[in-house]
């Protein structure tokens, strides 16, 4: 005689059917990798540029995206290849990387935060002067962290902000998967990578409680 299965059992498949589906369309393959490493920035005030990587750089003035808008000071500590931004705003140009043009691109951010409240530590990418995908520190993150933002092929400007954090590398991968705003800490906009991990968390409480029920069945 036919049993029915207990309903756990379906909302078991179905919650592994989404996860699964999730965790493939966010493996991407991976391209031309350009590193800022941060190393050698030779520059004494705001509004000056420098070359890294085929990257263009500068220090700009907060706006009003940032946590305050209208302040430009930074500081370089060349013995560690990082740069501080209390308060300033990083502007990257991406225009000029020809491995990267005409591809999705996945941004990593290595960060040191100094910050003593959330969300004063912010990035964007910019697709002709609008915004793709922007990303900040929701919450107060242990000091060091790496930001992640994915844009479009058209994505041509990158650019970090704080009150008081260290800007540590710069990673900027081509990559043929879908493209979306994405994160991994503190995110405005979650991405795959984020509600992976969020159904991830979910499905251990579920999973426990599916698991005692199977057991107590069995005794």
């Amino acid at each position: 005689m036919f049993r029915r299965k207990p309903i756990y059992v379906y909302i078991g498949f179905i919650l592994w059917s989404v996860v699964s589906t999730l965790f493939l369309w966010d493996s991407t393959a991976q391209g031309a990798t350009v590193i800022v490493t941060l190393d050698e920035v030779n520059v004494g005030q705001c509004g000056e540029t420098w070359t890294e990587s085929g990257v263009i750089l500068s220090f700009v003035e907060t706006t009003e995206e940032d946590a305050g808008p209208g302040y430009c000071y930074f500081g370089l500590e060349p013995e560690y290849g990082w740069v501080w931004l209390y308060p300033a705003r990083l502007n990257v140009d991406l225009s000029e990387i020809v491995n990267l043009t005409g591809s999705p691109v996945q941004v990593e951010i290595d960060v040191y935060d100094g910050c003593p409240h959330a969300d004063c530590t912010r990035a964007f990418l910019y697709d002709d002067g609008s915004v793709v995908d922007s990303v900040y520190a929701c919450s107060n993150p242990d000091n060091e962290y790496t930001l992640q933002l994915t844009g479009g092929p058209g994505t041509d400007q990158l650019a970090i902000s704080s009150n008081e954090a260290a800007i540590l590398e710069i990673r900027l991968t081509s990559t043929s998967g879908p493209w979306g705003a994405s994160s991994i800490l503190g995110a405005e906009n979650p991405s795959t990578s984020n509600v992976l991990n969020c159904l991830i968390v979910l499905l251990i409480p579920i999973g426990s409680v599916l698991l005692s029920k199977r057991m107590s069945r069995g005794r």
